[in-house]
């Protein structure tokens, strides 16, 4: 915590403003964490081809064994066994999930863990949040200027034009990501959609009465995650960082995201 104040205090030394210097040390906290999430996305897209492979020859040995045909699932995204037998499909579903967390856990391609070590950079951004209310308490004397509608970095948004812009994007975030790495259950995903959103309203509504200053580190941290996003869709991009390739790759993910391709 120390060390985030006196990285704050740092940047603004080199004569930045204030809301320069929020806004610099949310991109320059993004950068610090790139590695972290670019492992991440190594793993999730090693994992997402040997599960999708898995699937593939699991479901052809099922088939020639109960002498049944393949079709696709109700959503259009899973291959399934053209039976309403629940005890085959049961049977099958529960031999399919024990092989391939076994096939992952000796690879170490845990979902939890790679789940955890994108949720690691999330401790970074919370405690330079208490960082921030640090800064601002300890120089009670000193003018916290801001820029454009907010003339003062300690008072809230008075339009809440940055707390709706970060839980926007965060929004955006959410749905980019789930484009990509789907969940088997239409109702799990639906619940954790809802949740989710739930979650940024109320983020939302909390940030409305902070100073402006902590919305607007949030805002660049979110920012600079979405940019990031649709880059680890670009198929040079993730050549360069060593990621494999998936079906979702685009050489226009924004435009994809917003025309739901």
């Amino acid at each position: 915590m120390l060390l985030k104040v006196v990285f704050f205090n740092c940047i603004h030394s080199l004569e930045i403003p204030w809301a320069g210097t929020f806004m610099l040390s949310g991109v320059l906290f993004r950068i610090a964490s790139l590695p972290l999430h670019v492992y991440a996305e190594r793993l999730s897209a090693e994992r997402y081809r040997i599960v999708n492979t898995l699937n593939y020859e699991l479901i052809k040995k099922f088939s020639k064994h109960y002498n049944l045909n393949i079709i696709s699932s109700k959503n259009g995204r899973f291959l399934q066994l053209d039976t309403t037998d629940k005890s085959i499909l049961q049977t099958t579903n529960k031999v399919s999930k024990e092989i391939i967390l076994d096939f992952c856990y000796k690879r170490r391609l845990q979902l939890p863990r790679i789940q955890y070590l994108r949720f690691c950079a999330l401790s970074i951004w919370t405690f330079s949040s208490f960082a921030i209310r640090n800064v601002i308490s300890s120089e009670t004397g000193y003018p916290f200027q801001g820029i454009f509608w907010f003339p003062d970095l300690l008072q809230p948004d008075p339009y809440y034009i940055l707390p709706v812009s970060v839980g926007i994007l965060g929004i955006i975030n959410h749905f980019a990501q789930q484009r990509i790495y789907t969940y088997s259950s239409v109702k799990l995903m639906l619940v954790i959609n809802v949740c989710y959103s739930l979650f940024m309203i109320v983020g939302i509504y909390f940030m409305s009465y902070m100073p402006v200053c902590i919305p607007l580190f949030w805002l660049s941290v979110s920012l600079t995650g979405c940019i990031q996003h649709f880059a680890f869709r670009h198929p040079k991009i993730k050549k360069l960082l060593g990621i494999k390739s998936l079906p979702s790759d685009s050489a226009t993910p924004i435009r994809d995201f917003f025309l739901f391709k």
